[in-house]
């Protein structure tokens, strides 16, 4: 009876242990992608907002609605550098149209470990 209690404690302690070692994993490694910066959209607009395209990055099928709003997640780094990065917004407006719609074209400023927030009224 002894050595069952004993080894139960013991498997006991070992699965404690391993269930906090992988939470301090998921600390760190949330530390280092809160180094990256990150892009926020809110969409202020009658439109709907479909893809964002920024040097290295893609978001796609993002149907963002009027009043909406998401982070973008840049954790690939910048390639061209923080100054001056050009974003591409695709979207779609709510009124029908047979016109070719441009995107809307915008360069913002990064930091690392920061939120850049671009607004679409």
């Amino acid at each position: 009876m002894n050595k069952t209690i004993a080894i139960s404690i013991l498997l006991f302690l070992l699965s404690f242990s391993v269930i906090s070692c992988s939470n301090n994993s998921d600390i760190n490694k949330t530390k280092e992608t809160d180094n990256f910066p990150k892009l926020q959209i809110i969409n202020n607009a009658q439109i709907t907002i479909l893809n964002v395209v920024l040097e290295g990055y893609e978001f796609s099928d993002l149907n963002l609605k009027q009043t909406q709003s998401i982070i973008l997640d840049l954790n690939n780094g910048m390639p061209g550098g923080y100054k001056d990065v050009q974003v591409s917004v695709r979207y779609r407006p709510y009124r029908v149209t047979n016109s070719a719609i441009p995107p809307i074209l915008t360069k913002l400023d990064f930091a690392d470990g920061k939120i850049t927030t671009l607004t679409i009224n």
